[in-house]
């Protein structure tokens, strides 16, 4: 039983990669996204090791709590902490897996895309990877772009259909498919409570409607 006063579930809060880098929104996005691409055992290490990089570079760890709400302290107590408010690996754990899966065929870097500096052009969310696709792919947006019109690079990515947001129901999906067996219930118990609720309401709709229907 949840002890009172203490907050044990964080589920209600859906993540939004659109969002500004570091905020609570994007790092429950990053998060969300890591225990997805971790779980798929054909997802790129490379691009994880991005996502990694990202999360830690905005110190976006500070944002997300565990189970009572408490904000993890530091890096590795975050990806310690059990699926899905955490990774539930240690960080060597996860190294060792991508560099694991950086020795599958593809996913060498020297076969990357490279700038003009001859350096590993960085893909998936990369702002700058992402400018550079809509300068290329789409100049209208990109001015754009430069204009202001867009709150970030990755929000005008979308419009350009470089980059598909999860929709509502895959980001819920995410979390069931990460959830423990507590989560899972308090799941299922809620959408059980909230479709008893609108029968009710469609109960009581046609019941009104029959009635009219009588007295005419």
């Amino acid at each position: 039983m949840a002890e009172s006063g203490i907050r044990t579930s964080t589920l209600d809060e859906l993540g939004d990669r659109s969002a500004t880098p570091g905020t609570k929104a994007w790092a429950i996005a990053i998060r969300d996204d890591l225990l997805q691409h971790l779980h798929d055992r054909d997802f790129s290490g490379r691009l994880i090791e991005e996502e990694l990089d990202s999360l830690k570079a905005h110190a976006a760890w500070k944002n997300l709590a565990d189970k009572r709400g408490r904000p993890f302290t530091n890096y590795k107590a975050f990806c310690e902490y059990p699926e899905p408010l955490g990774l539930g690996r240690s960080p060597d754990a996860i190294n060792r897996e991508i560099a694991t899966r950086k020795l599958k065929p593809g996913e060498r870097t020297d076969l990357q895309p490279h700038n003009d500096n001859n350096e590993v052009r960085r893909q998936g969310d990369d702002p700058t990877y992402l400018a550079s696709r809509i300068e290329r792919d789409h100049p209208g947006i990109f001015e754009r772009l430069k204009g202001g019109e867009f709150r970030s690079v990755r929000a005008a990515a979308i419009e350009a259909g470089i980059v598909i947001p999860r929709s509502r129901l895959q980001q819920v999906q995410c979390i069931w498919r990460n959830g423990t067996e507590d989560d899972k219930r308090a799941i299922w118990d809620w959408m059980v409570e909230a479709m008893g609720a609108r029968k009710q309401i469609t109960t009581s709709r046609t019941g009104i409607s029959n009635e009219r229907n009588r007295l005419r």
